[in-house]
């Protein structure tokens, strides 16, 4: 009985949607984020956002950044938006391709991730907008 082995471009299809797969998942991640950070807010803020189809178009973010949220949350909101936005950074799809062919794609994962929360730390800590990695 042989053994079946897919062709190369098939293989090369697979891992190209994994990787897809992930880079979806984290964007969902921070969009659900960012709902629950909107859903802990007052009722007017709450109503002004259902207004919008999609928050995340050009409409819902002008609307995102007219918020009268505290400051804190104002800055919460800010990163997790400018994060949405870069997260399929090209930047970030290399370290990922990078470290996937030393460490394995859990590994690579988990960095990436990892780097991604860090993105977001010193951009509230330092009140900057994201700068892309340089090589």
């Amino acid at each position: 009985m042989g053994v079946h082995k897919r062709s190369r471009e098939n293989r090369s299809s697979q891992r190209v949607l994994r990787q897809r797969a992930f880079y979806v998942g984290k964007q969902t991640a921070v969009k659900n984020r960012l709902w629950a950070l909107l859903a802990q807010q007052g009722e007017r803020i709450r109503q002004e956002v259902e207004r919008v189809e999609n928050l995340f178009t050009d409409k819902g973010m002008k609307i995102l950044r007219g918020l009268d949220l505290p400051e804190r949350e104002a800055k919460l909101v800010g990163a997790l938006v400018r994060t949405y936005h870069h997260i399929a950074d090209f930047d970030i799809r290399c370290f990922y391709d990078r470290l996937k062919k030393r460490k394995g794609a859990n590994s690579a994962k988990v960095a990436t991730v990892r780097r991604l929360l860090t993105i977001i730390y010193r951009m509230l800590k330092e009140n900057r907008s994201y700068i892309p990695y340089k090589r």
